[in-house]
Protein backbone atom coordinates (compact mmCIF):
# COMPACT_ATOMS: atom_id res chain seq x y z
CA UNK A 1 0.00 0.00 0.00
CA UNK A 2 0.96 3.62 -0.46
CA UNK A 3 -0.17 6.56 1.64
CA UNK A 4 -1.45 9.71 0.01
CA UNK A 5 -1.97 12.95 1.96
CA UNK A 6 -4.45 15.52 0.68
CA UNK A 7 -4.51 19.24 1.44
CA UNK A 8 -4.52 22.70 -0.14
CA UNK A 9 -1.74 23.90 -2.39
CA UNK A 10 0.28 26.86 -1.11
CA UNK A 11 -1.90 29.94 -1.62
CA UNK A 12 1.09 32.24 -1.92
CA UNK A 13 2.76 30.17 -4.61
CA UNK A 14 2.24 30.27 -8.36
CA UNK A 15 1.32 26.62 -8.85
CA UNK A 16 -2.00 25.83 -10.45
CA UNK A 17 -4.70 25.21 -7.88
CA UNK A 18 -5.29 21.61 -6.94
CA UNK A 19 -5.76 19.29 -4.05
CA UNK A 20 -2.18 18.16 -3.88
CA UNK A 21 -0.99 14.68 -3.09
CA UNK A 22 2.23 13.43 -1.56
CA UNK A 23 2.88 9.74 -2.14
CA UNK A 24 5.27 7.72 -0.04
CA UNK A 25 7.17 4.67 -1.17
CA UNK A 26 5.31 1.34 -1.05
CA UNK A 27 5.56 -0.25 2.36
CA UNK A 28 3.85 -2.82 4.48
CA UNK A 29 0.72 -1.39 6.02
CA UNK A 30 0.95 -0.50 9.69
CA UNK A 31 -2.79 -0.78 10.29
CA UNK A 32 -3.86 -3.83 12.29
CA UNK A 33 -7.33 -5.01 13.19
CA UNK A 34 -8.09 -4.82 16.91
CA UNK A 35 -11.74 -5.87 16.83
CA UNK A 36 -14.73 -5.60 14.50
CA UNK A 37 -14.97 -1.81 14.92
CA UNK A 38 -11.40 -0.68 15.63
CA UNK A 39 -8.09 -0.52 13.81
CA UNK A 40 -4.77 0.21 15.46
CA UNK A 41 -2.39 2.36 13.44
CA UNK A 42 1.22 1.85 14.48
CA UNK A 43 3.69 4.47 13.30
CA UNK A 44 6.48 6.71 14.60
CA UNK A 45 6.69 4.46 17.69
CA UNK A 46 3.13 5.43 18.64
CA UNK A 47 -0.01 3.36 18.63
CA UNK A 48 -3.26 5.04 17.68
CA UNK A 49 -6.66 3.39 17.80
CA UNK A 50 -9.05 4.35 15.04
CA UNK A 51 -12.77 3.64 14.91
CA UNK A 52 -13.97 2.13 11.65
CA UNK A 53 -17.02 2.65 9.47
CA UNK A 54 -17.52 0.65 6.30
CA UNK A 55 -19.77 1.76 3.42
CA UNK A 56 -21.03 -1.21 1.38
CA UNK A 57 -18.20 -2.58 -0.76
CA UNK A 58 -16.93 0.92 -1.52
CA UNK A 59 -14.64 2.16 1.25
CA UNK A 60 -13.53 1.97 4.87
CA UNK A 61 -13.50 5.25 6.82
CA UNK A 62 -11.12 5.20 9.80
CA UNK A 63 -11.30 8.01 12.38
CA UNK A 64 -9.06 8.96 15.28
CA UNK A 65 -10.13 11.72 17.68
CA UNK A 66 -7.22 12.09 20.06
CA UNK A 67 -6.87 15.28 22.09
CA UNK A 68 -9.57 16.92 19.92
CA UNK A 69 -7.35 16.50 16.85
CA UNK A 70 -9.30 14.56 14.24
CA UNK A 71 -7.48 12.38 11.75
CA UNK A 72 -9.08 10.23 9.06
CA UNK A 73 -7.83 7.51 6.79
CA UNK A 74 -9.98 6.39 3.87
CA UNK A 75 -9.41 3.16 2.01
CA UNK A 76 -11.33 3.04 -1.30
CA UNK A 77 -11.65 -0.47 -2.72
CA UNK A 78 -11.48 0.84 -6.31
CA UNK A 79 -8.10 2.40 -5.50
CA UNK A 80 -6.42 -0.41 -3.56
CA UNK A 81 -2.91 1.03 -3.77
CA UNK A 82 -3.75 4.23 -1.88
CA UNK A 83 -4.86 5.23 1.61
CA UNK A 84 -6.14 8.83 1.75
CA UNK A 85 -5.11 10.78 4.85
CA UNK A 86 -7.12 13.75 6.09
CA UNK A 87 -5.73 15.75 9.02
CA UNK A 88 -8.02 17.81 11.24
CA UNK A 89 -10.57 18.21 8.44
CA UNK A 90 -14.30 17.71 8.79
CA UNK A 91 -15.78 14.74 6.94
CA UNK A 92 -19.53 14.13 6.64
CA UNK A 93 -20.82 10.93 5.06
CA UNK A 94 -24.02 11.31 3.03
CA UNK A 95 -26.65 8.59 2.78
CA UNK A 96 -25.49 7.73 -0.75
CA UNK A 97 -21.92 7.28 0.49
CA UNK A 98 -20.56 10.62 -0.76
CA UNK A 99 -17.92 12.14 1.52
CA UNK A 100 -18.24 15.90 2.01
CA UNK A 101 -14.84 17.14 3.18
CA UNK A 102 -14.01 20.56 4.58
CA UNK A 103 -10.30 21.12 3.98
CA UNK A 104 -8.58 23.73 6.12
CA UNK A 105 -5.16 25.23 5.64
CA UNK A 106 -3.30 28.06 7.37
CA UNK A 107 -0.99 30.39 5.47
CA UNK A 108 1.36 32.90 7.12
CA UNK A 109 1.19 36.60 6.29
CA UNK A 110 3.31 39.44 7.64
CA UNK A 111 6.91 40.40 6.95
CA UNK A 112 8.25 40.67 10.49
CA UNK A 113 8.18 38.29 13.44
CA UNK A 114 6.06 40.75 15.38
CA UNK A 115 3.18 40.90 12.94
CA UNK A 116 3.24 37.40 11.48
CA UNK A 117 -0.18 35.86 11.53
CA UNK A 118 -1.77 32.71 10.15
CA UNK A 119 -4.85 33.24 8.00
CA UNK A 120 -7.13 30.24 7.60
CA UNK A 121 -8.20 29.03 4.19
CA UNK A 122 -11.27 26.81 3.77
CA UNK A 123 -12.20 24.71 0.77
CA UNK A 124 -14.97 22.13 0.30
CA UNK A 125 -14.79 19.05 -1.87
CA UNK A 126 -17.09 16.06 -2.30
CA UNK A 127 -15.72 12.62 -3.12
CA UNK A 128 -18.06 9.95 -4.44
CA UNK A 129 -18.06 6.51 -2.88
CA UNK A 130 -15.33 5.36 -5.27
CA UNK A 131 -12.97 8.14 -4.12
CA UNK A 132 -13.20 10.44 -7.11
CA UNK A 133 -14.01 14.17 -6.99
CA UNK A 134 -17.71 14.75 -7.56
CA UNK A 135 -17.79 18.50 -6.95
CA UNK A 136 -15.65 21.21 -5.39
CA UNK A 137 -15.84 24.91 -4.55
CA UNK A 138 -15.07 27.47 -7.22
CA UNK A 139 -13.41 29.67 -4.58
CA UNK A 140 -11.13 29.29 -1.59
CA UNK A 141 -12.36 31.25 1.45
CA UNK A 142 -9.30 33.04 2.79
CA UNK A 143 -10.33 34.68 6.05
CA UNK A 144 -13.53 35.93 4.42
CA UNK A 145 -11.89 36.90 1.12
CA UNK A 146 -12.91 34.60 -1.72
CA UNK A 147 -10.13 33.65 -4.13
CA UNK A 148 -11.38 31.98 -7.35
CA UNK A 149 -9.57 28.73 -8.06
CA UNK A 150 -9.06 30.05 -11.61
CA UNK A 151 -6.65 32.65 -10.17
CA UNK A 152 -4.23 29.99 -8.96
CA UNK A 153 -1.28 29.59 -11.31
CA UNK A 154 -1.49 33.20 -12.52
CA UNK A 155 0.67 35.55 -10.45
CA UNK A 156 -0.87 38.72 -11.89
CA UNK A 157 -4.40 37.52 -11.23
CA UNK A 158 -3.51 36.21 -7.77
CA UNK A 159 -1.66 39.31 -6.54
CA UNK A 160 -4.73 41.55 -5.93
CA UNK A 161 -6.34 38.87 -3.75
CA UNK A 162 -3.18 38.36 -1.71
CA UNK A 163 -2.87 42.14 -1.29
CA UNK A 164 -6.47 42.30 -0.04
CA UNK A 165 -5.76 39.58 2.51
CA UNK A 166 -2.62 41.37 3.68
CA UNK A 167 -4.36 44.77 3.91
CA UNK A 168 -7.30 43.28 5.78
CA UNK A 169 -4.94 41.48 8.17
CA UNK A 170 -2.94 44.65 8.81
CA UNK A 171 -6.12 46.65 9.49
CA UNK A 172 -7.30 44.05 12.02
CA UNK A 173 -3.82 44.03 13.58
CA UNK A 174 -3.76 47.82 13.94
CA UNK A 175 -7.25 47.90 15.48
CA UNK A 176 -6.37 45.13 17.95
CA UNK A 177 -3.13 46.88 18.97
CA UNK A 178 -4.96 50.18 19.48
CA UNK A 179 -7.55 48.41 21.63
CA UNK A 180 -4.85 46.87 23.84
CA UNK A 181 -3.04 50.17 24.35
CA UNK A 182 -6.28 52.02 25.15
CA UNK A 183 -7.28 49.38 27.70
CA UNK A 184 -3.90 49.59 29.44
CA UNK A 185 -3.99 53.39 29.54
CA UNK A 186 -7.48 53.42 31.08
CA UNK A 187 -6.35 50.89 33.67
CA UNK A 188 -3.26 52.98 34.55
CA UNK A 189 -5.44 56.02 35.21
CA UNK A 190 -6.93 54.19 38.19
CA UNK A 191 -3.61 52.47 39.06
CA UNK A 192 -0.98 55.26 38.88
CA UNK A 193 1.30 53.35 41.27
CA UNK A 194 2.31 51.10 38.34
CA UNK A 195 3.37 53.87 35.94
CA UNK A 196 7.04 53.59 36.92
CA UNK A 197 7.16 49.91 35.95
CA UNK A 198 8.26 48.71 32.53
CA UNK A 199 5.60 48.35 29.86
CA UNK A 200 5.80 44.54 29.99
CA UNK A 201 5.45 44.55 33.77
CA UNK A 202 2.40 46.80 33.43
CA UNK A 203 0.57 44.54 31.00
CA UNK A 204 1.45 41.48 33.12
CA UNK A 205 -0.13 42.97 36.26
CA UNK A 206 -3.07 44.35 34.28
CA UNK A 207 -3.72 40.92 32.80
CA UNK A 208 -3.51 39.26 36.22
CA UNK A 209 -5.99 41.72 37.74
CA UNK A 210 -8.46 42.07 34.86
CA UNK A 211 -8.05 38.93 32.74
CA UNK A 212 -7.64 41.09 29.62
CA UNK A 213 -5.54 39.31 27.00
CA UNK A 214 -2.68 41.36 25.58
CA UNK A 215 -2.16 39.12 22.58
CA UNK A 216 -0.01 41.45 20.45
CA UNK A 217 1.88 43.31 23.20
CA UNK A 218 2.26 40.08 25.14
CA UNK A 219 3.84 38.35 22.17
CA UNK A 220 6.21 41.29 21.71
CA UNK A 221 7.28 41.04 25.38
CA UNK A 222 7.77 37.29 25.16
CA UNK A 223 9.83 37.64 21.97
CA UNK A 224 11.98 40.21 23.80
CA UNK A 225 12.47 37.77 26.67
CA UNK A 226 10.40 39.87 29.07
Amino acid sequence: MKEQEIGLSDAQGSDTFSIYSTKSEPKATSIHVVDSTTFKDIGYNNEEEMTVECYKDKYILMTSNKDDYVRNKIFFFKQPSVIFNSFDNKIEKADNGDLNITIKSSEMFGMTMLDQEYVQAIFHVTLNSDGFIKKQDDNVNFGGIMIPTSAYGNEEEMEPYLNRIENDRESNYDRALEKENEFLEEWLVSHPEYRNLTFCEQITICHQETGFNFDINGKACRDAGQ
